[in-house]
This record gives structure tokens, sequence and C-alpha cells, in this order.
């Protein structure tokens, strides 16, 4: 079923100013972009290249299964 939206969730919302933002929803498509890249892929965390971040979906497949807790 088709739903008709009402003019209140078509209308153009416009914010008060100050406007700290020019393209907020671009910012944030950004932000989402960059996340996901690093949840995503491998890289070097820090500068000396001595601590690498991993996929999360790797890393959760290597957790599976072992305790999380430090060993004594």
């Amino acid at each position: 079923t088709n739903a008709t939206l009402t003019l209140q969730q078509t209308a153009r919302t416009i914010t008060p100013a100050p406007h700290l933002q020019r393209n907020p929803f671009d910012e944030l498509n950004r932000v989402h972009t960059r996340e996901s890249r690093m949840l995503n892929t491998y890289g070097w965390i820090d500068a000396d290249h001595t601590i690498a971040r991993i996929p999360i979906q790797r890393a959760m497949t290597l957790s599976v299964g072992k305790s999380l807790d430090a060993a004594p």
C-alpha cells in the first residue's frame, strides 16, 4: 500500500540562525563513509606502524568462542 504523506511530513524545515553547517547532510554522509571505512578495512592506528586495526567482521570471527577476559 502507498501511504500519502501530509504537508507536515513533506515540508522543508529551515532551522533558525546561526547556521553552523552549510550542508549538514553532506557532512553526515562524509562521517558515515569514514566510519564505514574504519570498520571494514585494515589499517595502521599509529604513525610508527606498530598497532593495526582489522575489519570488525574479521575481529568478531577471531573472537567467537574465546574468552575476552585478560589472561592471568
